[in-house]
Protein backbone atom coordinates (compact mmCIF):
# COMPACT_ATOMS: atom_id res chain seq x y z
CA UNK A 1 0.00 0.00 0.00
CA UNK A 2 1.33 3.70 -1.06
CA UNK A 3 0.39 5.56 1.79
CA UNK A 4 1.03 8.59 -0.28
CA UNK A 5 -1.26 7.68 -2.79
CA UNK A 6 -4.11 6.81 -0.35
CA UNK A 7 -3.50 10.07 2.08
CA UNK A 8 -3.54 12.49 -1.05
CA UNK A 9 -7.07 10.64 -2.16
CA UNK A 10 -8.32 11.16 1.99
CA UNK A 11 -7.12 15.18 1.97
CA UNK A 12 -8.65 15.74 -1.04
CA UNK A 13 -11.47 14.48 -0.03
CA UNK A 14 -11.80 11.73 -2.38
CA UNK A 15 -12.90 9.08 -0.43
CA UNK A 16 -14.49 6.62 -3.02
CA UNK A 17 -11.46 6.85 -4.50
CA UNK A 18 -9.59 5.66 -1.80
CA UNK A 19 -11.91 2.87 -0.85
CA UNK A 20 -11.41 1.39 -4.41
CA UNK A 21 -8.02 2.03 -4.24
CA UNK A 22 -8.12 -0.15 -0.54
CA UNK A 23 -10.18 -2.62 -2.04
CA UNK A 24 -7.75 -3.27 -4.62
CA UNK A 25 -5.09 -3.51 -2.54
CA UNK A 26 -6.73 -5.90 0.05
CA UNK A 27 -7.31 -8.62 -2.97
CA UNK A 28 -3.06 -8.24 -3.66
CA UNK A 29 -2.73 -8.37 0.66
CA UNK A 30 -5.51 -9.94 1.99
CA UNK A 31 -3.38 -10.41 5.57
CA UNK A 32 -2.42 -6.87 6.58
CA UNK A 33 -4.37 -5.10 9.24
CA UNK A 34 -3.45 -1.90 8.55
CA UNK A 35 -5.07 -1.87 5.23
CA UNK A 36 -8.26 -3.06 6.42
CA UNK A 37 -8.10 -0.23 9.33
CA UNK A 38 -7.27 2.32 6.78
CA UNK A 39 -10.17 0.79 4.64
CA UNK A 40 -12.89 1.22 7.84
CA UNK A 41 -11.71 4.74 8.19
CA UNK A 42 -12.82 5.91 5.01
CA UNK A 43 -15.87 3.96 5.09
CA UNK A 44 -16.87 5.35 8.26
CA UNK A 45 -16.35 9.09 6.52
CA UNK A 46 -18.61 7.87 3.96
CA UNK A 47 -21.26 6.59 7.01
CA UNK A 48 -21.20 3.10 5.88
CA UNK A 49 -20.74 2.36 9.53
CA UNK A 50 -21.54 -1.46 9.46
CA UNK A 51 -18.79 -2.18 7.35
CA UNK A 52 -16.62 0.52 8.97
CA UNK A 53 -17.58 -1.35 12.40
CA UNK A 54 -16.48 -4.93 9.97
CA UNK A 55 -13.16 -4.04 8.85
CA UNK A 56 -12.01 -2.36 12.08
CA UNK A 57 -12.96 -5.68 13.75
CA UNK A 58 -11.01 -7.35 10.75
CA UNK A 59 -7.50 -5.22 11.80
CA UNK A 60 -7.80 -6.37 14.96
CA UNK A 61 -5.49 -9.68 14.22
CA UNK A 62 -1.91 -9.33 15.44
CA UNK A 63 -2.06 -5.54 16.91
CA UNK A 64 -0.77 -4.85 20.38
CA UNK A 65 -2.74 -3.64 22.94
CA UNK A 66 -2.50 0.20 22.48
CA UNK A 67 -3.78 -0.43 18.94
CA UNK A 68 -6.32 -2.49 20.13
CA UNK A 69 -7.66 0.39 22.30
CA UNK A 70 -7.44 2.67 19.42
CA UNK A 71 -9.33 0.27 17.24
CA UNK A 72 -12.21 -0.90 19.89
CA UNK A 73 -12.85 2.86 20.63
CA UNK A 74 -13.10 3.36 16.76
CA UNK A 75 -15.89 0.45 16.48
CA UNK A 76 -17.93 2.01 20.06
CA UNK A 77 -17.71 5.42 17.93
CA UNK A 78 -19.16 3.66 14.87
CA UNK A 79 -22.14 2.12 16.77
CA UNK A 80 -22.96 5.70 18.11
CA UNK A 81 -22.90 6.83 14.70
CA UNK A 82 -25.06 4.27 13.85
CA UNK A 83 -27.30 4.80 16.17
CA UNK A 84 -28.64 8.38 14.83
CA UNK A 85 -29.38 7.33 11.85
CA UNK A 86 -32.72 7.27 10.52
CA UNK A 87 -34.07 3.92 9.32
CA UNK A 88 -36.12 3.33 6.27
CA UNK A 89 -39.04 1.37 5.49
CA UNK A 90 -37.49 -0.48 3.26
CA UNK A 91 -33.85 -2.10 2.52
CA UNK A 92 -33.75 -2.84 -1.28
CA UNK A 93 -30.46 -4.96 -1.59
CA UNK A 94 -29.32 -4.95 -5.24
CA UNK A 95 -26.95 -7.55 -6.39
CA UNK A 96 -24.79 -6.73 -9.23
CA UNK A 97 -22.00 -8.60 -11.01
CA UNK A 98 -20.62 -6.77 -14.47
CA UNK A 99 -23.54 -6.68 -16.34
CA UNK A 100 -23.71 -3.24 -16.30
CA UNK A 101 -26.11 -1.99 -18.81
CA UNK A 102 -28.57 -4.51 -16.76
CA UNK A 103 -27.49 -3.40 -13.26
CA UNK A 104 -28.51 0.07 -15.17
CA UNK A 105 -31.84 -0.33 -16.07
CA UNK A 106 -32.62 -2.24 -13.10
CA UNK A 107 -31.09 0.55 -10.86
CA UNK A 108 -33.54 3.06 -12.98
CA UNK A 109 -36.61 0.96 -12.58
CA UNK A 110 -36.06 1.30 -8.86
CA UNK A 111 -35.77 4.35 -8.59
CA UNK A 112 -38.54 5.64 -11.25
CA UNK A 113 -41.46 3.55 -9.79
CA UNK A 114 -39.98 3.35 -6.19
CA UNK A 115 -39.09 7.23 -5.64
CA UNK A 116 -42.53 7.59 -3.31
CA UNK A 117 -41.53 4.68 -0.96
CA UNK A 118 -38.94 5.12 1.91
CA UNK A 119 -36.44 3.08 1.08
CA UNK A 120 -32.43 2.81 0.83
CA UNK A 121 -30.71 1.03 -2.06
CA UNK A 122 -27.86 -1.49 -0.97
CA UNK A 123 -26.26 -1.45 -4.04
CA UNK A 124 -23.54 -4.95 -3.32
CA UNK A 125 -20.82 -4.42 -6.82
CA UNK A 126 -20.22 -8.13 -5.99
CA UNK A 127 -16.47 -7.84 -7.54
CA UNK A 128 -17.42 -6.38 -10.98
CA UNK A 129 -14.52 -5.14 -13.01
CA UNK A 130 -16.60 -3.31 -15.53
CA UNK A 131 -17.29 0.24 -14.23
CA UNK A 132 -20.23 -1.13 -11.59
CA UNK A 133 -18.42 0.26 -8.58
CA UNK A 134 -18.34 4.10 -10.11
CA UNK A 135 -21.91 3.80 -11.32
CA UNK A 136 -22.55 2.82 -7.58
CA UNK A 137 -20.92 5.61 -6.18
CA UNK A 138 -22.52 7.94 -8.76
CA UNK A 139 -26.61 7.23 -7.39
CA UNK A 140 -28.57 9.20 -5.13
CA UNK A 141 -28.06 9.68 -1.62
CA UNK A 142 -30.25 7.23 -0.27
CA UNK A 143 -27.58 4.44 -2.06
CA UNK A 144 -25.61 2.82 0.25
CA UNK A 145 -22.33 1.16 -1.85
CA UNK A 146 -21.18 -1.92 -0.90
CA UNK A 147 -18.52 -2.77 -2.68
CA UNK A 148 -16.89 -6.28 -1.92
CA UNK A 149 -13.04 -6.98 -3.22
CA UNK A 150 -13.75 -10.34 -4.87
CA UNK A 151 -16.84 -11.78 -5.94
CA UNK A 152 -18.31 -14.13 -3.51
CA UNK A 153 -21.07 -15.78 -5.01
CA UNK A 154 -25.17 -14.99 -5.19
CA UNK A 155 -25.13 -16.12 -1.79
CA UNK A 156 -22.38 -14.46 -0.26
CA UNK A 157 -23.14 -11.05 -2.17
CA UNK A 158 -26.68 -11.04 -0.74
CA UNK A 159 -25.45 -11.78 2.81
CA UNK A 160 -23.16 -9.06 2.79
CA UNK A 161 -25.84 -6.51 1.82
CA UNK A 162 -28.82 -7.91 4.02
CA UNK A 163 -26.26 -7.46 6.97
CA UNK A 164 -26.41 -3.86 6.85
CA UNK A 165 -30.04 -3.58 5.93
CA UNK A 166 -31.42 -1.14 8.27
CA UNK A 167 -35.00 -0.94 7.00
CA UNK A 168 -37.96 -2.59 8.63
CA UNK A 169 -38.09 -4.81 5.33
CA UNK A 170 -35.80 -6.45 3.20
CA UNK A 171 -36.44 -6.37 -0.70
CA UNK A 172 -33.48 -8.30 -2.08
CA UNK A 173 -33.17 -8.37 -5.87
CA UNK A 174 -30.81 -9.12 -8.67
CA UNK A 175 -29.76 -7.11 -11.46
CA UNK A 176 -31.37 -9.09 -14.09
CA UNK A 177 -34.99 -7.24 -13.31
CA UNK A 178 -37.05 -4.34 -14.24
CA UNK A 179 -39.32 -3.00 -11.87
CA UNK A 180 -42.77 -1.70 -12.65
CA UNK A 181 -45.51 0.59 -11.24
CA UNK A 182 -46.38 -0.29 -7.60
CA UNK A 183 -44.59 -3.09 -7.61
CA UNK A 184 -43.20 -2.64 -4.09
CA UNK A 185 -46.53 -0.73 -2.69
CA UNK A 186 -47.84 -4.27 -3.50
CA UNK A 187 -45.61 -6.29 -2.14
CA UNK A 188 -45.72 -3.81 1.17
CA UNK A 189 -49.88 -4.50 0.97
CA UNK A 190 -49.91 -7.75 1.06
CA UNK A 191 -46.85 -8.16 3.80
CA UNK A 192 -48.32 -5.71 6.18
CA UNK A 193 -51.76 -7.17 5.84
CA UNK A 194 -51.16 -9.81 8.01
CA UNK A 195 -48.09 -10.47 10.68
CA UNK A 196 -47.58 -13.83 10.03
CA UNK A 197 -46.74 -13.23 6.58
CA UNK A 198 -42.67 -13.48 6.13
CA UNK A 199 -41.94 -13.24 2.85
CA UNK A 200 -43.14 -12.05 -0.25
CA UNK A 201 -42.58 -12.38 -3.61
CA UNK A 202 -44.20 -10.88 -7.08
CA UNK A 203 -44.54 -12.57 -10.32
CA UNK A 204 -42.67 -12.20 -13.75
CA UNK A 205 -42.93 -13.54 -17.84
CA UNK A 206 -39.64 -16.06 -16.84
CA UNK A 207 -39.63 -17.44 -13.66
CA UNK A 208 -40.34 -21.16 -12.66
CA UNK A 209 -42.33 -22.45 -9.28
CA UNK A 210 -45.96 -21.25 -11.29
CA UNK A 211 -44.87 -18.20 -10.57
CA UNK A 212 -45.25 -16.57 -14.25
CA UNK A 213 -47.72 -14.10 -14.77
CA UNK A 214 -48.01 -14.36 -18.58
CA UNK A 215 -47.57 -10.96 -20.81
CA UNK A 216 -47.25 -10.31 -24.36
CA UNK A 217 -44.80 -6.66 -25.22
CA UNK A 218 -42.15 -6.33 -27.42
CA UNK A 219 -39.83 -3.61 -25.71
CA UNK A 220 -39.81 -2.30 -22.04
CA UNK A 221 -42.08 0.63 -22.70
CA UNK A 222 -44.65 -1.93 -23.89
CA UNK A 223 -44.23 -4.17 -20.78
CA UNK A 224 -44.26 -1.09 -18.14
CA UNK A 225 -48.15 0.01 -20.35
CA UNK A 226 -48.81 -3.73 -19.30
CA UNK A 227 -47.93 -3.52 -16.01
CA UNK A 228 -49.65 -0.07 -15.33
CA UNK A 229 -53.22 -2.15 -16.25
CA UNK A 230 -51.77 -5.24 -14.38
CA UNK A 231 -50.44 -3.94 -11.09
CA UNK A 232 -53.57 -3.58 -8.89
CA UNK A 233 -53.71 -4.63 -5.56
CA UNK A 234 -56.04 -7.80 -5.01
CA UNK A 235 -55.63 -10.19 -2.29
CA UNK A 236 -57.42 -12.43 -4.21
CA UNK A 237 -54.28 -13.29 -6.38
CA UNK A 238 -52.54 -13.30 -3.08
CA UNK A 239 -51.26 -17.38 -2.97
CA UNK A 240 -49.81 -19.41 -0.09
CA UNK A 241 -47.25 -21.27 -0.93
CA UNK A 242 -44.65 -24.13 0.46
CA UNK A 243 -41.92 -22.42 -1.70
CA UNK A 244 -41.14 -19.40 -3.18
CA UNK A 245 -38.76 -18.24 -5.63
CA UNK A 246 -37.66 -14.92 -5.51
CA UNK A 247 -38.19 -12.24 -8.21
CA UNK A 248 -37.71 -10.46 -4.79
CA UNK A 249 -36.90 -11.97 -1.84
CA UNK A 250 -38.80 -9.83 0.34
CA UNK A 251 -38.93 -10.41 4.27
CA UNK A 252 -39.34 -8.82 7.45
CA UNK A 253 -35.54 -7.34 8.13
CA UNK A 254 -35.56 -8.89 12.35
CA UNK A 255 -36.88 -12.50 10.61
CA UNK A 256 -34.10 -12.39 7.73
CA UNK A 257 -31.43 -11.45 9.82
CA UNK A 258 -32.44 -13.46 13.05
CA UNK A 259 -31.93 -16.65 10.64
CA UNK A 260 -28.32 -15.48 9.10
CA UNK A 261 -29.97 -14.63 5.77
CA UNK A 262 -29.23 -17.30 2.87
CA UNK A 263 -27.33 -21.22 3.94
CA UNK A 264 -23.49 -20.10 2.39
CA UNK A 265 -23.69 -23.92 1.82
CA UNK A 266 -25.74 -23.16 -1.25
CA UNK A 267 -22.85 -21.21 -2.85
CA UNK A 268 -24.05 -20.94 -6.55
CA UNK A 269 -27.34 -20.09 -5.47
CA UNK A 270 -29.65 -22.59 -6.68
CA UNK A 271 -31.81 -24.29 -3.88
CA UNK A 272 -31.18 -21.29 -1.19
CA UNK A 273 -34.64 -19.82 -2.21
CA UNK A 274 -35.91 -23.23 -1.33
CA UNK A 275 -34.02 -22.99 1.64
CA UNK A 276 -34.94 -20.17 3.02
CA UNK A 277 -38.42 -20.46 2.13
CA UNK A 278 -38.30 -23.83 4.31
CA UNK A 279 -36.61 -21.89 7.22
CA UNK A 280 -39.47 -19.42 7.17
CA UNK A 281 -42.16 -21.26 7.64
CA UNK A 282 -40.77 -23.56 10.03
CA UNK A 283 -39.97 -20.40 11.91
CA UNK A 284 -43.94 -19.85 11.81
CA UNK A 285 -44.45 -17.39 8.69
CA UNK A 286 -46.28 -17.69 5.63
CA UNK A 287 -44.86 -17.64 2.29
CA UNK A 288 -46.99 -15.52 -0.63
CA UNK A 289 -46.79 -15.22 -3.93
CA UNK A 290 -48.08 -11.60 -4.93
CA UNK A 291 -49.74 -12.69 -8.17
CA UNK A 292 -51.50 -9.23 -8.31
CA UNK A 293 -48.04 -8.11 -9.07
CA UNK A 294 -45.65 -8.11 -12.23
CA UNK A 295 -41.78 -7.77 -12.94
CA UNK A 296 -39.46 -8.31 -16.20
CA UNK A 297 -36.88 -10.91 -15.50
CA UNK A 298 -34.11 -11.75 -18.26
CA UNK A 299 -32.94 -14.57 -16.59
CA UNK A 300 -29.75 -15.72 -15.08
CA UNK A 301 -28.25 -12.23 -15.61
CA UNK A 302 -26.80 -12.44 -12.11
CA UNK A 303 -25.89 -15.50 -11.73
CA UNK A 304 -24.46 -16.64 -15.15
CA UNK A 305 -24.30 -19.13 -17.85
CA UNK A 306 -20.72 -20.54 -16.55
CA UNK A 307 -22.72 -22.48 -13.70
CA UNK A 308 -24.39 -24.35 -15.88
CA UNK A 309 -20.46 -25.70 -16.57
CA UNK A 310 -20.50 -27.22 -12.96
CA UNK A 311 -23.50 -28.93 -11.79
CA UNK A 312 -24.13 -26.59 -9.41
CA UNK A 313 -27.68 -27.31 -9.74
CA UNK A 314 -27.19 -30.90 -8.81
CA UNK A 315 -24.45 -30.06 -6.18
CA UNK A 316 -27.02 -27.69 -4.73
CA UNK A 317 -29.87 -30.03 -4.56
CA UNK A 318 -28.13 -32.29 -2.80
CA UNK A 319 -26.83 -30.54 -0.04
CA UNK A 320 -30.90 -29.40 0.82
CA UNK A 321 -31.87 -33.34 0.70
CA UNK A 322 -28.96 -34.20 3.02
CA UNK A 323 -29.65 -30.95 5.17
CA UNK A 324 -33.56 -31.26 5.38
CA UNK A 325 -34.42 -34.83 4.25
CA UNK A 326 -36.30 -34.11 1.71
CA UNK A 327 -35.87 -33.63 -2.23
CA UNK A 328 -37.73 -30.02 -2.51
CA UNK A 329 -38.39 -30.96 -5.82
CA UNK A 330 -40.82 -34.01 -5.57
CA UNK A 331 -41.98 -32.42 -1.86
CA UNK A 332 -42.99 -29.10 -2.85
CA UNK A 333 -44.31 -29.90 -6.04
CA UNK A 334 -48.42 -29.66 -7.34
CA UNK A 335 -49.98 -30.16 -10.27
CA UNK A 336 -52.05 -27.65 -11.49
CA UNK A 337 -53.17 -29.39 -15.16
CA UNK A 338 -55.16 -31.46 -12.31
CA UNK A 339 -56.53 -29.21 -9.92
CA UNK A 340 -57.69 -27.34 -12.82
CA UNK A 341 -60.10 -30.40 -13.54
CA UNK A 342 -61.95 -29.71 -10.14
CA UNK A 343 -65.18 -28.29 -10.27
CA UNK A 344 -64.57 -24.82 -7.69
CA UNK A 345 -68.20 -23.87 -7.64
CA UNK A 346 -68.67 -25.98 -4.96
CA UNK A 347 -72.09 -25.04 -3.35
CA UNK A 348 -72.21 -25.05 1.13
CA UNK A 349 -70.86 -21.91 2.82
CA UNK A 350 -67.47 -23.77 3.73
CA UNK A 351 -65.40 -25.86 1.93
CA UNK A 352 -62.95 -28.91 3.42
CA UNK A 353 -60.07 -30.13 1.62
CA UNK A 354 -58.17 -33.08 2.96
CA UNK A 355 -54.84 -34.36 1.76
CA UNK A 356 -53.51 -37.65 2.04
CA UNK A 357 -49.86 -38.42 1.76
CA UNK A 358 -49.29 -34.91 0.26
CA UNK A 359 -45.62 -34.32 1.50
CA UNK A 360 -45.15 -31.43 1.90
CA UNK A 361 -48.63 -30.64 1.31
CA UNK A 362 -48.56 -28.15 -1.49
CA UNK A 363 -51.42 -29.62 -3.49
CA UNK A 364 -54.54 -28.73 -1.09
CA UNK A 365 -52.58 -25.62 -0.47
CA UNK A 366 -53.11 -24.29 -4.08
CA UNK A 367 -56.40 -25.71 -4.37
CA UNK A 368 -57.03 -23.45 -1.46
CA UNK A 369 -55.50 -20.20 -3.43
CA UNK A 370 -57.62 -21.52 -6.48
CA UNK A 371 -60.67 -21.40 -4.50
CA UNK A 372 -59.62 -18.03 -2.96
CA UNK A 373 -59.65 -16.28 -6.61
CA UNK A 374 -63.27 -17.35 -7.01
CA UNK A 375 -63.78 -15.62 -3.59
CA UNK A 376 -63.88 -18.75 -1.57
CA UNK A 377 -62.57 -17.75 1.47
CA UNK A 378 -63.75 -20.33 4.20
CA UNK A 379 -61.89 -23.28 3.34
CA UNK A 380 -59.70 -25.37 5.66
CA UNK A 381 -56.97 -28.10 4.92
CA UNK A 382 -57.17 -30.65 6.77
CA UNK A 383 -54.22 -33.45 5.94
CA UNK A 384 -53.17 -37.10 6.49
CA UNK A 385 -49.78 -38.42 6.70
CA UNK A 386 -47.50 -41.40 7.08
CA UNK A 387 -44.04 -40.12 6.63
CA UNK A 388 -42.82 -38.34 9.72
CA UNK A 389 -39.85 -36.38 7.39
CA UNK A 390 -43.24 -33.93 6.20
CA UNK A 391 -44.20 -33.46 9.56
CA UNK A 392 -42.55 -30.02 10.37
CA UNK A 393 -43.88 -29.12 7.00
CA UNK A 394 -47.36 -30.61 6.73
CA UNK A 395 -48.00 -28.41 10.09
CA UNK A 396 -47.11 -25.39 8.53
CA UNK A 397 -50.14 -25.16 5.80
CA UNK A 398 -52.75 -26.79 7.77
CA UNK A 399 -55.83 -26.20 10.18
CA UNK A 400 -55.38 -29.99 11.62
CA UNK A 401 -52.76 -33.10 10.72
CA UNK A 402 -53.41 -36.39 11.30
CA UNK A 403 -50.67 -39.12 11.41
CA UNK A 404 -51.38 -42.68 10.59
CA UNK A 405 -51.54 -45.55 8.33
CA UNK A 406 -53.27 -45.95 4.63
CA UNK A 407 -54.59 -49.15 5.99
CA UNK A 408 -55.82 -47.26 9.07
CA UNK A 409 -57.38 -44.42 7.21
CA UNK A 410 -61.15 -44.54 7.47
CA UNK A 411 -60.62 -45.74 11.68
CA UNK A 412 -58.42 -42.65 12.43
CA UNK A 413 -60.59 -40.54 10.32
CA UNK A 414 -63.80 -41.53 11.81
CA UNK A 415 -67.52 -41.42 10.41
CA UNK A 416 -67.35 -38.01 9.34
CA UNK A 417 -68.40 -37.49 5.40
CA UNK A 418 -67.89 -33.55 5.63
CA UNK A 419 -64.99 -32.99 3.09
CA UNK A 420 -65.37 -31.68 -0.50
CA UNK A 421 -62.08 -32.56 -1.85
CA UNK A 422 -60.12 -35.28 -1.04
CA UNK A 423 -56.42 -35.04 -2.59
CA UNK A 424 -54.82 -38.52 -2.82
CA UNK A 425 -50.65 -38.73 -3.59
CA UNK A 426 -49.55 -42.45 -3.65
CA UNK A 427 -47.37 -44.46 -5.29
CA UNK A 428 -48.16 -47.72 -6.94
CA UNK A 429 -46.58 -50.26 -3.87
CA UNK A 430 -48.66 -48.05 -0.99
CA UNK A 431 -51.38 -48.20 -3.18
CA UNK A 432 -50.88 -52.20 -3.24
CA UNK A 433 -53.35 -54.20 -1.27
CA UNK A 434 -55.66 -51.68 -0.55
CA UNK A 435 -58.77 -52.63 -2.23
CA UNK A 436 -61.24 -50.79 -0.82
CA UNK A 437 -59.13 -47.49 -0.79
CA UNK A 438 -61.34 -45.55 -3.04
CA UNK A 439 -64.85 -47.13 -1.02
CA UNK A 440 -63.27 -45.23 2.06
CA UNK A 441 -62.53 -42.14 0.29
CA UNK A 442 -65.85 -41.98 -1.35
CA UNK A 443 -67.44 -42.71 2.45
CA UNK A 444 -65.63 -39.55 3.32
CA UNK A 445 -66.68 -37.26 0.30
CA UNK A 446 -70.02 -35.18 0.70
CA UNK A 447 -72.21 -35.45 -2.07
CA UNK A 448 -71.07 -34.74 -5.47
CA UNK A 449 -67.39 -33.90 -3.59
CA UNK A 450 -64.84 -34.37 -5.63
CA UNK A 451 -61.43 -36.93 -5.65
CA UNK A 452 -57.86 -35.81 -7.23
CA UNK A 453 -55.63 -38.89 -7.00
CA UNK A 454 -51.68 -38.49 -8.01
CA UNK A 455 -50.58 -41.94 -8.61
CA UNK A 456 -46.55 -42.27 -9.13
CA UNK A 457 -44.82 -44.66 -11.29
CA UNK A 458 -41.48 -46.30 -11.76
CA UNK A 459 -43.00 -47.62 -15.21
CA UNK A 460 -46.63 -47.13 -16.17
CA UNK A 461 -48.36 -49.10 -18.79
CA UNK A 462 -51.57 -48.78 -20.84
CA UNK A 463 -53.57 -51.50 -18.96
CA UNK A 464 -52.61 -49.29 -15.37
CA UNK A 465 -54.07 -46.27 -17.43
CA UNK A 466 -56.98 -48.78 -17.31
CA UNK A 467 -57.00 -50.25 -14.13
CA UNK A 468 -56.81 -47.64 -12.02
CA UNK A 469 -60.00 -45.53 -13.35
CA UNK A 470 -61.89 -48.72 -13.75
CA UNK A 471 -61.35 -49.15 -9.78
CA UNK A 472 -62.19 -45.66 -9.04
CA UNK A 473 -65.50 -45.75 -10.75
CA UNK A 474 -66.58 -49.44 -8.98
CA UNK A 475 -66.23 -47.01 -5.95
CA UNK A 476 -69.17 -45.21 -7.20
CA UNK A 477 -67.30 -42.73 -8.64
CA UNK A 478 -67.61 -40.20 -12.21
CA UNK A 479 -64.40 -40.38 -13.82
CA UNK A 480 -63.78 -36.58 -15.02
CA UNK A 481 -60.29 -36.50 -15.82
CA UNK A 482 -57.06 -38.94 -16.48
CA UNK A 483 -53.74 -37.88 -17.94
CA UNK A 484 -50.19 -39.30 -17.86
CA UNK A 485 -47.24 -36.75 -16.50
CA UNK A 486 -43.76 -37.17 -16.17
CA UNK A 487 -42.65 -36.71 -12.50
CA UNK A 488 -39.39 -35.27 -11.08
CA UNK A 489 -38.09 -38.57 -9.83
CA UNK A 490 -37.80 -39.95 -13.39
CA UNK A 491 -40.80 -41.86 -13.58
CA UNK A 492 -44.43 -41.26 -14.52
CA UNK A 493 -47.86 -40.01 -12.35
CA UNK A 494 -51.14 -40.52 -13.30
CA UNK A 495 -53.27 -38.09 -12.47
CA UNK A 496 -57.08 -38.14 -12.15
CA UNK A 497 -59.99 -36.05 -11.23
CA UNK A 498 -63.42 -37.99 -10.43
CA UNK A 499 -66.97 -36.71 -8.80
CA UNK A 500 -69.05 -39.04 -6.15
CA UNK A 501 -72.12 -40.04 -7.16
CA UNK A 502 -75.05 -39.99 -5.20
CA UNK A 503 -75.75 -43.45 -5.75
CA UNK A 504 -73.28 -46.14 -6.50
Amino acid sequence: MNKEVLYELIEGGKYNEAEKYLLEEIVKQPDDADIRYQLASVLQRLGHFERAIFYYEQSLVGTNDVVEEIVKNKVVECQEQLNTVKKPLVSIVLLAYNKLDFTKMCVDSIFTYTSHIDFELIAVNNGSTDGTMDYFNSLPANTRPLHLPVNQGVVGGFNEGIKIARGTYTAAVCNDFIFTTRWLDNLLTCIESDEKIGYVSPGAGVISNYQRIPAAYNNVDEMQQFAEGYNKSDPLKWQERVRLLPCVLMVRTALLKELGGYDPAYYYGEFADDDISFQIRRAGYKLVFCGDTYTHHFGSITVGANQILNNSLGICREIFKNKFGLDSWDACDFQPIMLEKLDLNSTGDQIKILGINTKCGSNPLQLKNMLRLQNRLDVSIHNYYWDSKYKLDIETVSDRTVFGSLADLSNVLGDDHFYTYIILEIDLESRRNQDNLYDDLRHHLVDNGELACRISYSNISDLTILAEPQAVQLAGFEITSTQVVANVLGGQDLLLTARRREQI
